[in-house]
């Protein structure tokens, strides 16, 4: 059986961050979402996606923690910042 490919890196979109293909949805962002405690349910329907996208970046979170936690990590450090 083939699995299609649903997490992408490129480059050129969303900073090479990974994502859902063929969206600018990063891994990052639904798993904050999902870290908030939003359902998979809820977070599919949020962004237009399916609940296997999601599974798909709960998956992928499982095995590039360190990946995703930086980029959560940074982008809760520029909010500390912003606000002050």
């Amino acid at each position: 059986m083939v699995m299609e490919i649903v997490i992408v890196s490129t480059p050129d979109v969303c900073g090479g961050a990974a994502r859902i293909k063929g969206t600018r949805i990063r891994v990052a962002d639904i798993i904050s979402s999902y870290k908030a405690g939003y359902t998979v349910g809820e977070i599919a329907e949020w962004y237009s996606i399916s609940v296997e996208d999601v599974m798909a970046a709960v998956e992928y979170y499982k095995k590039h923690k360190s990946e995703i936690e930086a980029i959560i990590k940074e982008e809760e450090e520029i909010v500390r910042n912003l606000e002050g």
